[in-house]
């Protein structure tokens, strides 16, 4: 995200970001591919690949995967909204398996520091930063792929504008395939 903005402000002179909530008034937002509005276009910039972080200290830490039965009973931060955390809900629940949240917060930076300090297990992007953290291990889970396809969502009424054309043009320049 910050290579991205960093690209706009190269690119546009003079522009002016403001980060809003979701539910805010925009003219562009970076969003996953779920939450576009039906009077949006949506161009794809990367996915976000998710995997279970259990903190470092505990025995299946030493795994280097993990299997959906795995998960029965296993403390979990809870983090809404989370698409992808939406998606293994429903795979547990599909295999019978039991969702236990030990606490229920909003960001990842929340949910990584919370799986660091032994809460519980989380489901995180494999963000370089995630990766290096000492405290914790992402495991994929077995037979299961859990991505986020995140890009840039904008008024189709405002496609044609001088802005949001410049920033289509960036978002295209940094796709990751």
């Amino acid at each position: 995200m910050s290579h991205l903005l960093k690209k706009i402000t190269e690119k546009i002179d003079h522009i002016e970001l403001t980060l809003v909530d979701p539910q805010e008034p925009c003219d562009a937002r970076v969003v996953s591919a779920n939450s576009v509005a039906y009077n949006e276009s949506f161009i794809p910039i990367w996915q976000d690949n998710y995997q279970i972080a259990v903190p470092k200290s505990w025995p299946i830490a030493q795994q280097s995967s993990i299997n959906i039965i795995q998960l029965q009973d296993m403390p979990f931060i809870n983090r809404a909204p989370c698409d992808a955390l939406d998606t293994l809900k429903v795979v547990m629940a599909d295999a019978s398996i039991r969702f236990q949240p030990r606490a229920n917060i909003k960001t990842i930076e929340y949910a990584w520091q919370l799986v660091c300090a032994g809460i519980g297990a989380a489901l995180l992007p494999d963000w370089q930063e995630i990766l290096e953290a000492e405290a914790l291990v992402l495991m994929p889970v077995e037979d299961n792929r859990l991505i986020k396809d995140i890009g840039l969502a904008f008024n189709r009424n405002k496609e044609n504008s001088f802005i949001i054309s410049a920033v289509k043009e960036v978002c295209r320049s940094v796709r990751v395939s």
